[in-house]
């Protein structure tokens, strides 16, 4: 029985279990969008400062009035496929479920290299470049015309300078993430300290492209990384931080998932729209690595 609610269910599923952003975001605000355009107003809390005291003193009453993010639902994928009758009645498979996998396939694809592309422009510029470091300002994590060539020699202490730009800006360390491309991951992987320092399953990837821990980084690999050629290198955008940090909400409307019989042949037309959106919520706890494989 055709039921869109059902099916969009499942699609959202699917997605939500290849997707990498589910791992390194907050989804909490998704049961408030229902439809692109939607804004969610987020409040941030500030921070409680602590202050020295003196017998005697007079007290100092910090303004705790949160701080407002506005998560705007102003991006949409959307899919459309067909099948013949004479395909239907032929095939030995349930093409309703295969379109169910390919439409969560297809679409991780989209958004996840619509979200990794673009949020690591929004991190603190204490969190990247040469010069990163809240603290310190001595920690590199490359920059244009100088990015860090990693080799399985060094691709765990640049992994473990990421952690301590984290450190320096007090980021929480439960949740902490970081996604590497396939070719990086392939060094961690080969590197002397990789039975010390990359703990999970040596034999595997998940399905979301968890490979292991590093530290406190739970660490994942994706090909869908924004990357750019710097001089003769292809260079990534390395994006990492505390699951708190991002937002992300996605939602595929019932009443948006559609099954037609079309009026040009003799067959099945389905169709289905994903609507989403994402907002860096502290850019303080994400950062980016400038790096590619030397």
């Amino acid at each position: 029985m055709w039921t869109p609610a059902v099916w969009a269910s499942d699609i959202l599923v699917h997605f939500y279990e290849t997707s990498v952003l589910p791992a390194i975001s907050n989804t909490k605000y998704e049961g408030l969008i229902s439809g692109k355009g939607d804004r969610v107003i987020i409040r941030v809390m500030p921070d409680v400062v602590w202050k020295p005291y003196a017998k005697g003193q007079s007290l100092i009453y910090d303004d705790m009035t949160p701080g407002q993010v506005e998560l705007v639902v102003d991006k949409a994928e959307y899919w459309g496929a067909k099948i013949d009758d004479i395909d239907k009645m032929q095939s030995d498979i349930d093409w309703l479920d295969k379109f169910t996998m390919s439409a969560a396939e297809t679409g991780k694809i989209n958004v996840d290299k619509a979200v990794l592309g673009a949020f690591y422009a929004d991190v603190s510029s204490e969190n990247s470049g040469s010069a990163a470091g809240a603290v310190s300002g001595s920690i590199n994590l490359g920059e244009t015309g100088a990015p860090l060539a990693m080799t399985k020699l060094n691709v765990t202490d640049i992994i473990v300078d990421a952690e301590t730009v984290l450190d320096e800006q007090k980021a929480p360390q439960i949740g902490r993430w970081m996604v590497l491309p396939p070719i990086l991951t392939n060094l961690l992987r080969k590197s002397e300290l990789k039975d010390a320092s990359l703990t999970g399953d040596g034999t595997s990837i998940l399905r979301n492209g968890r490979v292991g821990m590093v530290g406190n980084f739970t660490i994942y690999t994706s090909t869908l990384l924004p990357w750019v050629m710097d001089g003769a290198n292809r260079t990534y955008h390395i994006p990492f931080g505390t699951k708190d940090a991002l937002t992300f909400a996605a939602q595929i409307p019932p009443k948006n998932v559609e099954r037609l019989r079309s009026e040009q042949f003799f067959g099945t037309l389905v169709r289905g729209l994903m609507v989403y959106g994402f907002e860096v919520l502290y850019p303080d706890m994400v950062g980016s690595l400038y790096a590619y494989k030397a």
